[in-house]
């Protein structure tokens, strides 16, 4: 294992830094740069993923542990909801609201500017008024508006979706109730950020890989064309087998270029960078080459 993994850098290096090694690459099976191709995506990709994901990771407990008493807090006291049979009544005298004012001043500044930016200007987030109806959503300036019969709620489109409670389960909601809700899915919110975590980082490194492959496919005939401009003989698989490796540089190039946010963009920036590459390495190593 360890001698693979000695073999596998120094491959890497000669990638990056010898231009004659590509005598070497172009005699060597297909399979050889395909391999070394599929090793240096995954290990870049691991890279930039736990970057990425080691800030939003370590984040969860926080958040979890900020967010959850806010939600709880939310919550009146005195406010208590009870469903039967599809009806809602309450024990506070209506309409009986909820403000955004109410609920961004219990969130951080990051957490205030999110929830800016998804309810917009309402002033209120729930208005309750079991003799409302939909006439009166806005009227009321709310997100939400709980009506003896009706759950509505504003989408982004200045649409107002409705929702029955025909069908709603009898039960009674109050401040209580809202705890044990928010404690039982606490571990299962866990547990979905951590899977989704993962999910998300093997999909990344798939991404990564196929996307690249793809690009491949027809950056491999523009390599070829540029070994008939410079009258090289190179088929199209070789060209491809090149590109295998010449992507190293790219990777590292535009991984560290988003990594960093860097404000670099150029049409058509990747090819002109891998081609410029190309053509000094052909260039250098073309008088040791027999041609056909």
């Amino acid at each position: 294992m360890r001698k693979k993994i000695s073999f596998f850098f120094t491959v890497l290096k000669k990638t990056l830094t010898s231009t004659s090694y590509y005598r070497d690459i172009l005699a060597a099976p297909f399979s050889f740069s395909f391999k070394f191709f599929l090793v240096f995506s995954v290990l870049i990709s691991l890279i930039i993923n736990i970057y990425i994901f080691n800030k939003f990771i370590w984040a969860v407990p926080n958040v979890i542990k900020v967010m959850i008493p806010a939600v709880t807090d939310i919550y009146p006291e005195e406010l208590e909801i009870k469903i039967n049979k599809g009806k809602i009544s309450t024990n506070v005298a209506e309409p009986y609201t909820i403000t955004m004012a109410n609920v961004t001043q219990r969130l951080n500044p990051d957490a205030k500017k999110s929830i800016d930016t998804e309810f917009g200007s309402n002033k209120n987030l729930l208005v309750i008024d079991t003799k409302g109806s939909i006439e009166d959503f806005t009227a009321y300036d709310t997100r939400f508006l709980l009506t003896s019969n009706y759950l509505m709620f504003a989408r982004r489109a200045a649409q107002v979706e409705i929702v029955s409670l025909k069908n709603a389960q009898d039960m009674v909601i109050n401040k209580s109730f809202v705890e044990k809700i928010i404690k039982q899915f606490v571990p299962i919110l866990r547990q979905v950020i951590y899977f989704g975590a993962i999910f998300l980082f093997i999909a990344m490194i798939l991404i990564n890989i196929l996307s690249t492959l793809v690009y491949l496919i027809f950056f491999a005939l523009l390599l070829w064309l540029l070994a008939k401009i410079i009258n090289y003989s190179l088929a199209y698989k070789k060209s491809f087998q090149m590109g295998l490796h010449l992507s190293v540089f790219s990777m590292l190039i535009f991984s560290t270029i988003d990594t960093l946010s860097l404000p670099i963009h150029f049409p058509f920036l990747r090819s002109l960078v891998l081609l410029s590459i190309s053509l000094y390495i052909l260039t250098q190593i073309k008088p040791a080459m027999r041609h056909k």
